[in-house]
């Protein structure tokens, strides 16, 4: 059986829950995207509400990772059309946010930029972006703005062609 929660609350993920000024950002919304408001930018506010789905009973038909790569992968391509990010946490839950709208676009691409500038100038690996679908400990699947895989992560992938269809670990920093 399949549940379906009203979640105001459902954003994407923040890893922080106040901006650098210190200021709770409100339900719904990361701590940049808070930030940004207070600053006067406008917020994509006409976006459908987001969902969350308990789908543990599927999970459990799936068996391994990688067969809910390729079912997670499948769903999010069969439900494109519907204005949703798709995510699913280690709890069992699918996890639909109302995707970022141009201002969220924009931020995330900033992001990505830095990103990627300081990873060029320094450290080496990869930066990747939401479109990675990353596994996360305890079967989940998330999809960051933005994150950084250390050249000795990169080393624990198979070579190409034979990885899998996501990243089977977190990034370093998301």
């Amino acid at each position: 059986m399949i549940t379906i929660t009203q979640d105001a609350a459902v954003s994407p993920p923040a890893f922080a829950v106040a901006d650098a000024d210190g200021l709770p950002a409100p339900d719904g919304m990361t701590a940049a995207t808070a930030k940004a408001a207070r600053a006067g930018a406008v917020i994509d506010d006409d976006r459908p509400d987001g969902f969350v789905l308990d789908i543990k009973s599927i999970l459990a038909l799936l068996g391994d990772d990688d067969a809910l790569d390729e079912w997670f992968l499948r769903f999010t391509a069969d439900n494109d059309d519907l204005g949703y990010d798709f995510e699913i946490d280690r709890k069992g839950r699918l996890i639909a946010m109302a995707s970022e709208g141009l201002d969220g676009m924009a931020r995330s691409g900033n992001l990505y930029f830095d990103l990627r500038v300081w990873n060029d100038d320094g450290p080496g690996g990869i930066v990747v972006t939401g479109n990675a679908l990353i596994r996360i400990l305890g079967g989940g699947r998330r999809a960051p703005d933005a994150g950084w895989i250390a050249p000795e992560q990169l080393e624990e992938l198979p070579p190409a062609g034979q990885r899998p269809h996501g990243v089977p670990f977190a990034p370093r920093f998301v």
